[in-house]
């Protein structure tokens, strides 16, 4: 039987978040907004792969009950309010960047976050964020690496392909499906079509460098100009990993705006700079 197409292309999505070499991390937010309930409003939805390798916390313990008030018991409100802001005042496509300390058990760093808010097909509102360190890919030291995915954790049970398909669409970044062979794009969500033919010349450009390097799983870029106009972008290439229908020919592909020297310098110079466990 020939795949349907339409859920072919659905399942690579759910597959290319799962699996991306930046952290994507979601939570359901309350109907009641802009009031909350501090003890169970706000719970961690979605987390991806990556989560695991970098924090050394699950996506299936943070999404079993927690939210800010369970990691956080000192300061949590002031979770509570950035979460309620970004649902109310940064409907996609609109995107609120944080830069901001993160100390899990595994890490040290400084994040680059960017979220927005996000709906369902269902019409259920979350908080949907990108994350990844501000490391030497971030700030164009490093201009190109090829690695490997970070370990596949378990799929999440109650998530279907159809909340990454909205997900996807609305993800605070540019992404899209690469045919490897042929360098056409598909599956463009909003932030990747706001580019424009730019976004085209830059995969075709990329896609030249990643078949240099044909044995790794994920590719970075760093300092890439000629796709956002008042930034340079850092852009992710990776491989789709399970039994899919045409995952061996398509790659996902991600960019953002790259934070610069002067954020990670006003963030660790700030007075009141605190290291999270976890992260907004």
């Amino acid at each position: 039987r020939v795949p349907d197409h339409t859920m072919a292309a659905s399942a690579m999505k759910a597959v290319a978040l799962r699996s991306a070499p930046f952290m994507c991390f979601s939570k359901r937010a309350p109907t009641t907004l802009p009031h909350y309930d501090v003890d169970t409003d706000f719970q961690y939805f979605f987390f991806n792969s990556v989560m695991a390798q970098w924090s050394g916390l699950t996506p299936a313990f943070l999404t079993n009950g927690r939210n800010a008030k369970t990691d956080f018991p000192i300061d949590f409100e002031a979770y509570f309010r950035d979460d309620a802001a970004v649902c109310t005042e940064f409907i996609h496509p609109l995107v609120k960047k944080i830069i901001e300390p993160w100390q899990p058990p595994h890490m040290s760093t400084v994040l680059h976050t960017r979220k927005t808010a996000m709906r369902d097909s269902r019409g259920h509102a979350f908080m949907l964020g990108c994350v990844a360190p501000i490391d030497d890919i971030e700030l164009g030291i490093t201009t190109f690496s090829a690695r490997s995915l970070a370990p596949p954790q378990p799929a999440l049970a109650h998530i279907h392909d159809a909340w990454y398909e909205s997900a996807w669409a609305q993800l605070p970044q540019g992404a899209c499906l690469v045919n490897a062979s042929t360098g056409v794009l598909s599956d463009v969500n909003s932030l990747g079509v706001a580019t424009g033919p730019a976004l085209d010349d830059m995969a075709g450009r990329v896609l030249a460098r990643v078949r240099d390097a044909p044995d790794a799983e994920c590719w970075g870029f760093g300092g890439v100009d000629g796709l956002l106009s008042d930034s340079h972008a850092r852009v992710w290439v990776w491989k789709l990993r399970g039994d899919l229908p045409g995952d061996e020919e398509h790659l996902a592909l991600s960019f953002r705006p790259s934070a610069s020297v002067t954020d990670l310098r006003n963030t660790l110079s700030s007075a009141d700079a605190v290291e999270r466990p976890i992260f907004k």
